[in-house]
């Protein structure tokens, strides 16, 4: 089982080794330690308690979105080069890496990933198992889903509607607004974003939805910088 080696600061919450220390807004930080169960409701609000008894492990879709933290505001070299290794038809340096960022993730926190660089595949991928919803269908996201959004055309001629970007979700708030953590194009730069599932401009518009085994809407992100394409 994967541990935390450093401290991340992840929806106003830093998880280290030992602690976590939880910043609500207008409070002073507070700091529980691994035997310290006790959280007032507020602060559960922010807390998954599934993370507390996975004794501050790093894994399923938690585990996932806890990587992607470790990643933004940064290039996301990390999950780049990792494509880069599996598979040689990535440039790690002039590809797009939105669904690389999630494939890496994803696979850094032990959850089953298509391990792709382009979201076409990767709904293929999703599909294939079973796993890929509609948003057209009335789906919404659980925490931890991969988004795919605009539409791609493919060498060819083809159309993939959710080809064209990816994303995880961090959580989603009824009825319509997802916040996400994502990569980008190349030389662009990992990033929370506030999103809408009535967003109707093709580059931004989500038709679908990858499931990553998430269960309930997550959190609300506190970062004061979060993107709104």
């Amino acid at each position: 089982m994967k541990r935390l080696r450093h401290q991340y600061s992840f929806l106003g919450i830093k998880y280290g080794l030992k602690s976590i220390t939880v910043s609500l807004p207008g409070q002073k930080p507070q700091t529980y330690t691994k035997s310290d169960y006790t959280i007032n409701s507020e602060s559960r609000a922010y807390i998954d308690d599934s993370v507390l008894n996975r004794d501050f492990s790093t894994t399923g879709v938690y585990g996932a979105l806890i990587a992607g933290y470790s990643l933004k505001g940064t290039s996301g070299a990390a999950a780049r080069e990792w494509m880069a290794g599996i598979d040689s038809s990535f440039n790690a340096t002039a590809n797009n890496y939105c669904m690389t960022f999630v494939s890496w993730a994803l696979n850094q926190a032990g959850v089953d990933s298509p391990n792709a660089h382009y979201a076409g595949k990767a709904i293929d991928w999703y599909s294939g198992r079973g796993k890929y919803d509609l948003i057209a269908d009335g789906h919404t996201p659980n925490v931890g889903d991969t988004i795919f959004m605009g539409t791609y055309t493919e060498p060819g001629g083809h159309q993939v509607q959710g080809g064209y970007h990816a994303a995880i979700v961090i959580a989603f708030v009824p009825p319509d607004t997802v916040y996400t953590i994502e990569g980008g194009g190349a030389g662009t730069d990992v990033k929370v974003a506030k999103r809408s599932l009535s967003d109707m401009r093709d580059n931004s518009r989500i038709y679908g939805i990858g499931r990553n085994g998430g269960t309930g809407n997550g959190y609300v992100p506190l970062d004061s910088d979060i993107k709104v394409p």
